[in-house]
């Protein structure tokens, strides 16, 4: 039935059709990165009021996911619904604890905007997809549950590896081969796979005639004799 009709009942009864508030949900950014291992981003929950008058008394959860590891409140950054925001069983919010939201009391007006927002700081400690939804809202307007937002993504992948290099010797001489090594540095707490780089000698630098290759960081390497240049792909 269209929202905001008033339809007579047998016996002259009105029946008032009232829409109940919606959920628009995301994280800024969506993207993140690890760092020292852990990446943190702000997860934004926008409530609608639909109703065209003033309500009260907005309530909603949020249970947030726990693979690929347990996504943790750290901080609220704002909150323009009002009420009380405590975690998903109604105790304070502790950061790097908290695995849920709960917001009670909450109000919107019926102006535009229409809406109220909560901002949070969440952080993950493992790389991959996390998918959060929030349940329906229940307001002063109406107390059957609104529909669940939509589905919102974070993505969070590992710190690139850092790559430091050196020469045996810090003075050349022409045709006598000098020892290159290469170390690559892992700050994540998770290994990183399928590592590859490319390393692109100067002018008149190549490989040995025998390049007597060592290599702890598994994977391929192709450093073949007289090509000023090395690989490797598949590293870990």
């Amino acid at each position: 039935l269209p929202a905001g009709r008033v339809l007579a009942l047998p016996g002259g009864y009105p029946l008032a059709i009232t829409p109940t508030p919606t959920i628009e949900k995301s994280f800024s950014p969506a993207l993140i990165e690890l760092s020292g291992g852990t990446a943190t981003s702000v997860m934004r929950i926008i409530v609608e009021n639909n109703s065209g008058t003033n309500i009260s008394d907005v309530e909603f959860s949020d249970l947030f996911p726990t693979s690929p590891s347990q996504m943790v409140w750290e901080s609220t950054f704002s909150n323009s619904c009002g009420g009380t925001l405590t975690d998903e069983l109604g105790a304070a919010l502790v950061a790097g604890s908290s695995t849920g939201i709960e917001l009670t009391g909450g109000a919107i007006l019926s102006a535009i905007p229409s809406t109220c927002t909560i901002e949070v700081d969440v952080s993950v400690t493992a790389s991959g997809s996390y998918y959060n939804t929030t349940s329906g809202a229940i307001s002063s307007a109406n107390a059957v549950v609104g529909p669940v937002s939509d589905t919102a993504e974070l993505i969070a992948h590992l710190s690139p590896p850092t790559a430091s290099k050196s020469f045996a010797n810090t003075g050349f001489q022409v045709n006598n081969p000098n020892r290159l090594t290469i170390t690559l540095s892992n700050e994540n707490t998770d290994a990183i796979t399928s590592m590859g780089f490319t390393d692109t000698y100067p002018a008149n630098m190549v490989n040995a005639a025998a390049p007597n290759i060592t290599n702890t960081c598994g994977g391929t390497v192709t450093a073949a004799a007289g090509v000023g240049m090395l690989s490797i792909t598949g590293g870990t």
